[in-house]
């Protein structure tokens, strides 16, 4: 089953629901119940995050 984010367009409030792609229209707003809603992306990250700093100077100028 996938996860939706969504974003109530009568209240504003943005939540994510587990639900089937066929119930996604039934899902309402848990703030305010409209069903008035968009589905939006969200960036994912999948793994470890990495630290990083700059590298050396290589002697270049």
């Amino acid at each position: 089953m996938p996860r939706y984010d969504f974003r109530c367009l009568n209240c504003g409030h943005e939540y994510e629901k587990w639900v089937s792609y066929s119930q996604k229209e039934a899902v309402t707003c848990p703030q305010c119940e409209s069903k008035q809603k968009e589905i939006i992306f969200k960036a994912t990250v999948k793994g470890p995050i990495a630290n990083s700093t700059c590298s050396p100077s290589s002697g270049f100028s």
